[in-house]
């Protein structure tokens, strides 16, 4: 009888899991009776709170957007450290202050050994987070900056919360890192919006400088007034971040040495000064044009059957200049080979791969040709029977058919190059896709009437 007692003692004593928030069941449970019972049972939510047990494992679950590891370093705990409540809930505070969690809880479960805990830490992530930018701090290796925060803020990532009071300990981090640079004075850090796009920035304190004038060195493939025409109607006006500029560079400037081969083209530098002639800087540009470079092998992947027919649709020839502008066309050219076989959902991406020995780029096309559609039913829209009938009797796409995605179009030019309507003012067509049956339907819309202009 003693024994059986005994046994249901050590199985009462098994903690139940305990959540942050909750309160225990009753003041107090029973205490084991021997000392050695108190260091092989972790007390439960409801045990007095003289028995103290180690950590023996420490979890945090729900973030997407953290490690975990990460997340356990800002908690402050370690395993092996007692147990205290009181710790864990500063702990769970740690990460509450830390404002990168819409909710933040704990638990403690008895671990498997029954020696000590298991804590678990449960954060739910914000749905907003923001991108970054630093500019105009000098900082020399922005690389070197990042690890610096990443060192003394564990949660710094990708993307950041917007809040004040993390944005106030970043920027307090970033002047740490200045003043080991030799510099002083403060940093801003807020979230803006530039071209439509919304980002926290770090710089120094006052209004952004505008881009009054650019002037380019280095360059002698293109001339620097081609170089201006091009840069000064997206750049001169604009507020100036480095990164910001950058851009500008890339989306303007650059296509121009693409399309002449100049593969490992760089902006070496950009340095900014007051403009002598205008209110605002002066950026001046630094080129390396780099080498010209030309075609090699164009593959593709994706197409069984068709690669043959998309290499040639792509008209890319080995031996000329790599214009990498030319590329958008030579995969709409793959594409409509691809529709034309009813394809309709037709992607691709190109791959680049350069041979800096040989001055050769290869190119490799991956091809996603989506699922093949068939023709469903041709719908027409403004005429009469005998418009309708004629158009059914020239239109020799079957029901059934493969769908022919270029069909539409040259049935339409046909129809307004042999002038088969003497009052025809305008002609459309509009694909209908049945993305369950996997059919198009194509509608007709014959002198569409114009929107009414409401007074």
């Amino acid at each position: 009888m003693k024994k059986s007692a005994a046994i249901l003692l050590l199985v009462l004593a098994i903690p139940a899991a305990s959540w942050a928030q909750a309160r225990p069941a009753r003041k107090s449970a029973p205490k084991p009776k021997a000392a050695a019972a108190a260091t092989t049972r972790p007390a439960s939510a409801a045990a007095t709170e003289e028995a103290v047990y180690p950590i023996e494992g420490l979890r945090a679950t729900g973030s997407k957007l953290y490690p975990e590891a990460a997340i356990l370093a800002v908690t402050g705990l370690k395993a092996g450290e007692m147990f205290d409540k009181r710790k864990a809930e500063a702990a769970r505070d740690n990460l509450v202050i830390h404002e990168a969690f819409l909710n933040v809880s704990y638990r403690y479960d008895p671990a498997p050994s029954q020696r000590g805990y298991i804590v678990t830490f449960e954060v739910v992530d914000f749905d907003q987070l923001f991108d970054y930018k630093f500019d105009r701090l000098d900082a020399g290796d922005e690389k070197a900056l990042r690890a610096f925060l990443k060192e003394r803020e564990p949660l710094f990532g990708d993307k950041i919360p917007g809040s004040d009071t993390v944005l106030a300990r970043y920027r307090a981090t970033i002047a740490e890192y200045l003043k080991t640079k030799g510099q002083t004075g403060d940093v801003t850090g807020k979230v803006t919006m530039d071209d439509g796009k919304t980002f926290v920035l770090f710089s120094p304190p006052g209004r952004l400088p505008a881009v009054a004038t650019v002037s380019f060195t280095g360059n002698k493939l293109i001339s620097a007034t081609m170089l201006q025409n091009t840069l000064h109607p997206v750049a001169v006006g604009s507020l100036y971040t480095e990164a910001r500029f950058r851009e500008l560079l890339d989306t303007s400037v650059r296509p121009l040495y693409d399309a002449r081969g100049r593969l490992r083209m760089k902006f070496t530098k950009v340095d900014t000064k007051p403009s002598d002639t205008a209110k605002g800087l002066a950026v001046a540009v630094t080129i390396e044009e780099g080498e010209s470079y030309s075609f090699g092998g164009l593959a593709v992947e994706g197409a069984p059957g068709a690669e043959a027919a998309l290499v040639k649709a792509a008209a890319v020839s080995t031996g000329e200049v790599a214009d990498l502008t030319s590329l958008p066309k030579a995969q709409e050219n793959m594409h409509r080979v691809l529709r034309a076989n009813g394809h309709m959902g037709v992607t691709s991406t190109v791959e680049r791969k350069i041979s800096d020995q040989d001055k050769v780029c290869d190119l490799l096309v991956r091809v996603t040709p989506g699922p093949k559609y068939t023709f469903g039913k041709l719908i027409l829209q403004g005429l009469d029977l005998h418009g309708e009938h004629e158009m059914r009797r020239i239109w020799t796409m079957k029901p059934g058919a493969v769908f022919n995605a270029e069909y539409p179009v040259k049935f339409i030019n046909t129809v307004q190059e042999d002038k088969l309507f003497d009052d025809l003012r305008s002609l459309r067509h509009v694909n209908i896709p049945n993305e369950k049956a996997l059919t198009v339907d194509v509608r007709l819309i014959f002198n569409e009437p114009k929107p009414k202009i409401l007074q």
